[in-house]
């Protein structure tokens, strides 16, 4: 049975099969790039103030409509079939559309849907759905049968690219970690100063401060006070035993 629905102050006639809908060119064409590109230009739809939707269920036109209107999807909508509104919101061009349906949907992707609404997701151009399941896939560290490859060529695409980000972030990590460990070395060495150059002090016997030198040349630690002869004696002076 043909249906007509009529807006106040209405300005552009739309029909999809036997539905007929009076309502507003500024508003479809703030929804809808599809209407906003038909409504603009020297087409027969701007100039009869007329655009015939096909290929469109009209059940499916009438919850679009239903959208555009009320800025939300309704708990009727929400139970309808996700690839017809998801291939709704693609063929009028409606991204706000597509990000109400990744709302609603991305808390219910699980192992057993997640490469249906996956597939769906890429087919129609919704890029945070599709996102939102290949992230699932990842975190559930997901084992693909060549079959479920062969049926999920643009998911399994963006599984690839999401893993060689992954990898890229991960040499990047490194990367920045080899930096920082530089500039530590840099900054311990500035503080330091390079090491084997140090003087160290201990007290003598006295308790008087000695020193002792670290020789880099011949290897050794002299006392600055004692010193030892060829034979290896110590030289003692007198008063001292």
């Amino acid at each position: 049975m043909a249906k007509v629905q009529v807006e106040e102050a209405a300005d552009v006639t739309v029909v999809c099969g036997e539905d007929t809908y009076h309502l507003h060119a500024d508003l479809l064409a703030a929804k809808s790039r599809f209407f906003a590109t038909a409504l603009d230009i020297a087409m027969v739809e701007k100039r009869e103030g007329k655009v015939v939707v096909k290929e469109v269920k009209p059940e499916t036109f009438k919850k679009v409509v239903g959208y555009m209107y009320e800025e939300k999807l309704e708990e009727e909508e929400e139970g309808m079939d996700l690839g017809e509104l998801l291939e709704a919101a693609d063929r009028f061009d409606m991204e706000e559309l597509k990000e109400d349906i990744f709302d609603k949907v991305k808390g219910d992707i699980n192992a057993t849907n997640v490469l249906t609404i996956g597939n769906l997701a890429d087919t129609f151009n919704a890029r945070r759905l599709l996102q939102a399941c290949v992230q699932f896939l990842v975190e559930q560290a997901t084992v693909l049968t060549r079959e479920e490859v062969a049926r999920s060529p643009g998911l399994v695409v963006a599984l690839l690219a999401e893993e060689r980000k992954e990898r890229e972030d991960v040499v990047e990590e490194r990367a920045i970690m080899g930096v920082r460990i530089v500039d530590l070395e840099q900054e311990l060495q500035d503080a330091t100063g390079p090491i084997g150059r140090h003087r160290m002090y201990a007290p003598d016997s006295d308790g008087s401060e000695g020193s002792f030198d670290y020789d880099e040349e011949e290897w050794r630690v002299h006392d600055d006070e004692d010193v030892t002869d060829a034979e290896g004696e110590v030289e003692v002076e007198e008063g001292e035993v």
